[in-house]
């Protein structure tokens, strides 16, 4: 790679990173709580839970039990968020976005020490525009990425120089359970890992056997021990693994080539992978780079990762698939594929290559600053008001349309904040006082992704009341009805 090109291509890449800033930082305000999502609710109850001392128990908003657990996401992402809460003192809604930024560029230094040479054409292309909104979002995947970018660093480093290996190997183990911490999908990683070590003593490589399946041993047992903690502070003895309980969609593959973005870059990527193998002019290969052990790894975890990811899907916990799922799921194979075409490539056109993906992150950068100009977004004041109104209820209270977002910053724990339809039966027949929260509807639905308000108790909101923040209509309040003699 010639010095010039490597200096633009530097050049280029501060130009990616501001881009991405203004997008997540600079319109964090503006957005509010459009780039939320109902993950990123609960990323944030959680981290308050933390912050509050009592680990991952949050009020039971929408059935009656003590309290509610959250072990349907690991504690990891809550606890860095809740870390950089407490050293920047910065409130966690916005810190969050200035950690995922951190995380973002961080990444760009691995890659810079894991491929001087071309690591500017790496950040871009396994970063692409079409992944860098996750930046801007309370999402764990900019944590992990960064994660799997870490340990996919220091495995190749293992194998390329045989100083501190020892401590590579500790510091391995200790990204694995990161990486597990971070979302569960990680022990797909340890899996690999493991099936590696399998390979490695049976080539007698007995060290590097030992080494890594102790890794991959230490990691399976935490998360075995993760979701045993999990089931003892459950009120319903959930371990973490029931998630949501949904069918897969239908026309799961449908979406998967004609919606899901990053997995249609990834089919692009790849045929290009294939057309320069057959008529390209090699200058090098990724093995350069990669050595064959660590090439293998890489194609095993992205095969470890989609087969927890499918086995999930069929069973239920997923939910419905987003575009987000895919990127690390494919992040170690691309890795692998652009290193290699990144290298066949001419000079000339690396750097042609780097200037067009920036220039797709200006258009998105732009397309989102417009939004903001041209919609109303749900603020994050909104957060702090719903206590305010939620807390003036009756005990005992239901709400219907209710937004789960109480929990964030509420405390009571004697509410029921229906969204969703299956429960509005429920509290015609359980609750004695019914209200319903009309204010900014539309918009909640967007965020928290329920069912927004029912249609059947839609007169008792007017117009103005649905434009309010948090807007409460009373349906019926009655006397508690009188308990059974014992």
């Amino acid at each position: 790679m010639p010095p010039s090109i490597q200096r633009l291509s530097r050049l280029v890449v501060v130009f990616q990173i501001a881009m991405v800033a203004w997008d997540s930082v600079g319109l964090m305000d503006r957005y509010g709580l459009h780039r939320t999502q109902l993950d990123g609710l609960e990323y944030l109850t959680m981290t308050h839970g933390l912050l509050r001392g009592e680990a991952l128990r949050t009020p039971s908003t929408t059935e009656p039990q003590p309290y509610r657990w959250i072990g349907e996401w690991p504690l990891g992402y809550p606890a860095l968020i809740a870390l950089a809460h407490k050293l920047t003192g910065i409130a966690p809604f916005y810190v969050s976005r200035w950690l995922n930024l951190l995380l973002y560029v961080g990444s760009y230094l691995l890659l810079r020490r894991a491929s001087p040479t071309h690591a500017e054409g790496l950040f871009l292309t396994l970063w692409p525009p079409n992944a860098t909104w996750m930046v801007s979002f309370i999402l764990s995947e900019n944590a992990f990425g960064f994660l799997l970018f870490a340990f996919i660093g220091l495995f190749s480093s293992y194998f390329q120089s045989d100083k501190n290996k020892p401590v590579k190997a500790l510091f391995g183990a200790l990204l694995l359970l990161s990486l597990f911490l971070m979302r569960y999908i990680g022990i797909a990683i340890g899996i690999a890992v493991g099936l590696m070590s399998i390979k490695f003593l049976y080539q007698r490589r007995w060290t590097d056997g030992i080494v890594w399946g102790t890794a991959a041993f230490i990691q399976v047992g935490f998360a075995v021990g993760y979701f045993w903690w999990n089931s003892l502070n459950d009120p319903t003895g959930k371990g973490g693994l029931a998630l949501r309980e949904m069918p897969p969609p239908a026309d799961f593959w449908a979406y998967l080539f004609r919606d899901a973005r990053t997995f249609q870059y990834f089919l692009a990527v790849l045929m290009l992978f294939f057309i320069m193998r057959r008529w390209g002019n090699p200058t090098s290969s990724a093995q350069a780079i990669f050595p064959p052990e660590v090439q293998l790894f890489m194609v095993l975890s992205t095969l470890t990762q989609a087969g927890v990811y499918a086995v999930s899907l069929l069973a239920g916990r997923i939910g419905t698939p987003d575009i987000r799922h895919f990127w690390p799921i494919l992040l170690p194979v691309e890795w692998l594929l652009w290193e290699y075409l990144l290298r066949r490539i001419p000079s000339s056109a690396y750097f042609g290559l780097c200037i067009g993906i920036v220039l797709w992150q200006a258009r998105n950068t732009y397309q989102a600053t417009q939004a903001t100009t041209t919609h109303k977004f749900l603020p994050y004041a909104y957060l702090k008001a719903l206590p305010a109104a939620y807390d003036t209820l009756p005990p005992h209270a239901c709400v219907v349309g209710g937004s789960t977002a109480y929990a964030i910053f509420g405390q009571r724990k004697d509410l029921t904040l229906a969204g969703e339809a299956s429960y509005w039966p429920v509290l015609l027949r359980q609750c004695t006082c019914l209200y319903i929260d009309c204010g900014l509807d539309l918009e909640r639905f967007r965020v928290e992704g329920s069912g927004g308000t029912p249609w059947v108790f839609i007169f008792y909101c007017n117009e103005k009341c649905r434009q309010d923040t948090v807007c409460l209509g009373k349906i019926f309040c009655s006397r508690p009805k009188a308990l059974p003699p014992k």
